[in-house]
């Protein structure tokens, strides 16, 4: 029974490594201007990306948009952070890090930071408290979910050696 102690706490010691250095790096953050700045490049726009401490910015001028490439543009970081949750999370080796990401994408959310994005839309029904609560639920079990099975595969992976 030892065994499986010692694979939780490398298990613990690496996820909490990977959530020291996502919120340190402000990982997040990286991702989310980067695709909206690969969004942008896609749709024909003139963009450039601004990461400062805590934070940044991608502005993007086009000569011509669509109102659907507009929505995708500016729904383009909050798609790229929830992909590349979704990759991680599908990997057992690396569940509890997506899991930890989509969980960062739901507090992001109930905390405001995607405002000025859904707001450019017209998506103000997404702000109300009761779809910030939503989306923070969600993220809290995907979390809770996804930490559970990366636990179970490292006992399981760990013990058959």
């Amino acid at each position: 029974m030892n065994m499986g102690k010692n694979e939780v706490l490398i298990a613990s010691l690496f996820f909490l490594a990977f959530v020291l250095m996502f919120e340190l790096l402000k990982v997040d953050v990286v991702i989310h201007e980067t695709s909206h700045y690969l969004v942008g490049r896609f749709l024909g726009g003139e963009c450039e990306m601004f990461l400062y401490f805590g934070g940044g910015k991608t502005v993007c001028f086009f000569q011509r948009i669509t109102k659907s490439g507009l929505a995708l543009y500016a729904l383009g970081g909050i798609i790229g952070e929830v992909f590349v949750s979704l990759i991680l999370l599908a990997i057992p080796f690396t569940s509890a890090l997506g899991g930890y990401m989509f969980f960062s994408i739901g507090l992001s959310h109930f905390l405001g930071a995607y405002r000025s994005d859904l707001e450019s839309i017209g998506l103000e029904f997404l702000l109300s408290p009761i779809y910030k609560i939503i989306f923070l639920a969600i993220g809290i079990i995907v979390l809770w979910l996804s930490v559970f099975t990366y636990v179970k595969f490292f006992l399981k992976y760990k013990t058959k050696k």
